[in-house]
């Protein structure tokens, strides 16, 4: 098996520590003092796999106790517009009454933020979502050495397979990938974009759409408006954490909107497609963190 080097190890360190951030929210969240809103986040593709890179169960259901506060001053237009909407909230509780679930006393408010089951929000879903072909092929760039940085491209799916890989099949996948390398070093001068890597069969066989990711970006997203911090790791959580933005109506003002508007987040978006291996080296600022978590 290939030796892994420190900024491998470190990453999946960091992507193991996040993954279990997100799995833990509900259960952190649950005492949060001064919450008010109920957050709703399901998944309705129970045939997706639903697997962490360590063989966790991503849930079907997540609910959170939040602020109100804090996604009034996020600077996502959507959250306030929700809150404020009574037709809205009524609905959310007669439905919820409907499907007999609990709601814990002195809430004020409900919203559902993950994965939509009608028609209508489906497809703004997926139109915001669906990964481009650049971006799944940066997700592929993260081996050579005229590839990106593994600490920003190294970092596997929420969603991920890569536990079925062990032993001789991961060991299979390590030649391929020696092999891929030596190719790499005859012509480093012909692979100026990640359009000319060969693409490995894998763990990086991904979706262009994912409920999994879906939701667990959405968590991602309100622990980084909570400051607890946001790993990026990988295009395709860079991708939909922007995504997720453009859907909650990010403003032109708000504590977190417009750090967000100003980062790399955007950045990497509007070069989707057409990104350089030297596009790729400099979006190294993009990690470990893109926001440490705050002292609270």
């Amino acid at each position: 098996m290939a030796e892994r080097g420190p900024g491998v190890m470190a990453t999946e360190y960091a992507h193991s520590r996040d993954m279990s951030e997100i799995l833990t929210a509900q259960g952190e969240y649950s005492q949060l003092e001064g919450g008010d809103v109920w957050i709703h986040i399901n998944t309705h593709a129970p045939g997706q796999t639903s697997l962490t890179c360590e063989r966790f169960p991503f849930p079907h259901k997540i609910r959170m106790k939040y602020k109100s506060s804090v996604l009034r001053a996020s600077g996502f237009e959507l959250f306030t517009r929700l809150l404020d909407d009574e037709g809205y909230q009524m609905r959310m509780l007669r439905r919820l009454r409907k499907e007999n679930e609990n709601i814990p006393k002195g809430l004020k408010f409900i919203l559902d933020l993950g994965p939509s089951k009608d028609e209508e929000g489906r497809m703004e879903h997926l139109a915001a979502l669906s990964l481009p072909p650049g971006i799944i092929r940066w997700y592929n760039a993260a081996r050579g050495p005229t590839s990106a940085p593994y600490q920003a491209a190294g970092g596997h799916d929420d969603s991920c397979s890569c536990w079925k890989l062990k032993g001789r099949s991961e060991q299979a996948e390590e030649a391929m990938a020696r092999a891929e390398d030596v190719q790499a070093t005859k012509h480093v001068a012909m692979i100026r974009s990640i359009w000319d890597h060969h693409l490995l069969p894998g763990i990086r066989d991904i979706p262009e759409y994912c409920e999994i990711r879906h939701a667990a970006n959405v968590v991602r997203l309100l622990r980084a408006m909570d400051g607890k911090g946001l790993l990026l790791d990988s295009a395709p959580r860079v991708f939909t954490i922007a995504g997720l933005a453009r859907i909650f109506e990010i403003g032109p003002s708000g504590s977190f909107s417009v750090k967000l508007a100003s980062s790399p987040v955007s950045l990497f978006v509007a070069a989707a497609g057409r990104l350089t291996l030297s596009t790729a080296r400099q979006s190294v600022q993009l990690v470990p963190r893109w926001t440490e978590p705050s002292d609270h």
